[in-house]
């Protein structure tokens, strides 16, 4: 979901000239971090009880594809400004953020899927929860700063 997403905005950049992008770039990247920041509230409408009806790898992509869809919610900030600084540098170094975040993004849900125990106890922990608002408000300031950056530097 999150290469087609990609691939979406790598496409739709060729219909706005480069001299613009950069506002794009600049426009979302403020949109999402005031999002992480809690100043703006941002909702992103995922289909409620949809569930693919295929079994093995057909039933598999499905799923994958609608998880995808169903964690823009928590991953659409991040995975928004990588993606709008993509058009900016070129595809070798989208794909590769892609990648990367894709990996990390796969990686904590693979590791919370096989200890769900230890996470639902982290997820009950009120440290755990002043931990990640803290955590999304720092990435909410860096985002913003990414937008600053696209707007003036790229």
């Amino acid at each position: 979901m999150f290469g087609l997403i990609w691939f979406g905005v790598w496409s739709a950049s060729s219909l706005i000239s480069a001299e613009y992008w950069k506002y794009v770039a600049a426009a979302v990247c403020f949109l999402m971090g005031l999002h992480l920041l809690g100043v703006l509230h941002l909702t992103i409408p995922t289909p409620a009880g949809l569930q693919p009806k295929k079994k093995g790898f057909v039933g598999a992509l499905l799923l994958g594809l609608l998880f995808g869809l169903i964690s823009l919610p928590c991953a659409g900030p991040v995975l928004g400004a990588l993606i709008v600084v993509t058009p900016m540098y070129g595809a070798a170094f989208g794909i590769m953020l892609l990648v990367a975040y894709s990996l990390g993004h796969c990686g904590l849900v693979l590791v919370g899927g096989t200890s769900i125990g230890f996470v639902q106890r982290l997820a009950d922990s009120k440290g755990w929860t002043a931990g990640t608002d803290i955590l999304r408000r720092i990435a909410g300031g860096l985002i913003i700063l990414v937008g600053f950056w696209a707007l003036f530097f790229a």
